[in-house]
């Protein structure tokens, strides 16, 4: 019963902190997103508040392993690397909560009850968990 309680622990944990990274992996995406327009299309000075705040916290978005990635023709691929990566890590968190719903959905079924068994599974919207 222990052990139960530990591994639903763990689950609830697990969802949480998922969650809390899908956050905070889409706010930072917005944000960089937001630096890409302000920087590409307006000219000014981003050293002066509140731009300075968002410069600083995307600062790593373009600058992170710049001297790893190669350079092809003289551009640059850093931020486009690191915001492919971000974008990886997004839809990893997606999927994952997904999958996490729809074991929860799954395990709310009463299996024991044969018109709720025949209904689930004629029905179309049966949660993949693969996906």
């Amino acid at each position: 019963n222990i052990m139960k309680f530990i591994l639903e622990f763990w689950a609830y944990v697990n969802y949480v902190t998922v969650n809390l990274l899908y956050i905070f992996f889409k706010i930072y995406s917005l944000a960089v997103e937001l630096r890409l327009l302000l920087q590409f299309f307006l000219q000014f000075n981003p050293y002066n508040e509140p731009l300075l705040t968002l410069w600083v916290w995307t600062n790593p978005m373009f600058n992170f392993g710049r001297r790893f990635y190669p350079r092809l023709i003289g551009l640059d691929l850093c931020s486009i690397c690191n915001t492919t990566l971000l974008s990886y890590l997004t839809s990893l968190c997606n999927r994952r909560l997904k999958r996490y719903n729809a074991m929860q959905e799954f395990s709310n079924w009463n299996l024991d009850d044969p018109e709720e068994v025949a209904t689930i599974v004629n029905s179309d919207d049966t949660p993949n968990i693969y996906e």
